[in-house]
């Protein structure tokens, strides 16, 4: 276990909170050592989040491996996942893929391969993933928070009448779950396997999409053989609050014009 290697997928869209999620991250691990982090990082030249991105400059720095863009050029985070995935992954053991604005409990590493290899078959064909509860800035995490799982909530229209399921999260209010619970459902911002999982099941390009990227990797996970399952604790925790930070889709609306389409 101490010598497995996590490999940490995070997508950046002028993100202030990026800095803090790999503090944390790095300080909540037991095994720091054992984390490779792959981020790309969408930026403006001037933004003022550039001045608080210390973390270059930390005894971990070495373990962060970067894409720079200049957020005009950001394409969504599908895109810049998929960039992760082919220039930054280098063969580690496991595969974590997160939001740039996440905190974590103590020895989150630990908790995540232990329960991954709780419900795995040998195939390693496993996935833990869920909506994650949320935490208040600058570091407000719930006391006692119970797991969360995902759920199917409406059907929802865009501007051209394509329909797709929304989801949500359901808290798990069972007390002394043993194991990781099944789930049909994939969160893009919060899933861990092997790392096989990159290869049998990589991003592609997908320029522009946000909500139709989940639903789109959960029929590559489920046509690769996968199974979805939800922690048995938070682990990680998201902040699901926007207003601090700018958004992708706040680029010109000409460059929003793609279609969700399914490779075959």
């Amino acid at each position: 276990l101490t010598q497995s290697t996590i490999f940490i997928s995070i997508c950046s869209y002028r993100d202030s909170e990026l800095q803090h999620t790999i503090n944390d991250m790095f300080k909540k691990a037991y095994y720091p050592n054992r984390l490779r982090v792959g981020i790309c990082l969408q930026v403006e030249e001037n933004d003022s989040i550039n001045d608080v991105f210390d973390y270059r400059n930390q005894s971990y720095s070495k373990q962060i491996k970067e894409i720079v863009l200049n957020y005009k050029q950001s394409q969504g985070p599908c895109f810049a996942r998929y960039l992760i995935q082919q220039n930054l992954y280098d063969q580690e053991d496991y595969y974590l893929q997160i939001d740039s604005h996440m905190r974590f409990d103590e020895g989150w590493d630990v908790t995540l391969i232990k329960q991954l290899k709780q419900v795995d078959d040998g195939s390693k064909h496993s996935i833990l993933s869920t909506y994650p509860v949320g935490y208040e800035q600058p570091n407000q995490i719930p006391e006692h928070a119970k797991p969360t799982i995902i759920v199917a909530k409406t059907f929802s229209k865009d501007d051209n009448g394509f329909e797709m399921v929304r989801l949500g999260a359901k808290i798990v209010l069972e007390n002394h779950i043993e194991k990781p619970i099944p789930s049909l459902f994939f969160a893009a911002g919060f899933a861990f396997s092997f790392g096989k999982i990159v290869k049998e099941c990589p991003y592609n390009e997908l320029p522009f999409i946000f909500f139709g990227e989940e639903m789109y990797m959960l029929k590559k996970f489920i046509s690769k053989g996968y199974k979805l399952f939800s922690p048995t604790e938070p682990i990680i925790y998201h902040l699901w609050k926007r207003s601090y930070r700018k958004v992708f889709w706040e680029l010109s609306n000409e460059s929003m014009e793609a279609k969700l389409t399914f490779d075959n």
